[in-house]
């Protein structure tokens, strides 16, 4: 019935799926336009919060990751 699948839908999967392609563009798009301003960007992105947004550009999308010598 009814509760069994929202049961399902809230069963961890909900919080983790994976970034898609068009999210990444978008996570982009946005980071270049408004800067790290994770509060607003997350407000674009069902289900995903302000960490997540920065930890996936971060991790992911920054194109300064590379560019930087790693200091520590």
């Amino acid at each position: 019935g009814e509760f069994e699948s929202s049961m399902e839908s809230t069963g961890g999967k909900r919080t983790r799926h994976p970034w898609n392609p068009e999210e990444d563009e978008q996570l982009k798009r946005l980071v270049k336009e408004w800067g790290p301003d994770w509060q607003k960007i997350a407000m674009h992105f069902e289900g995903r919060n302000r960490r997540q947004c920065r930890d996936r550009f971060r991790n992911f999308l920054d194109p300064n990751i590379e560019l930087e010598p790693w200091t520590e």
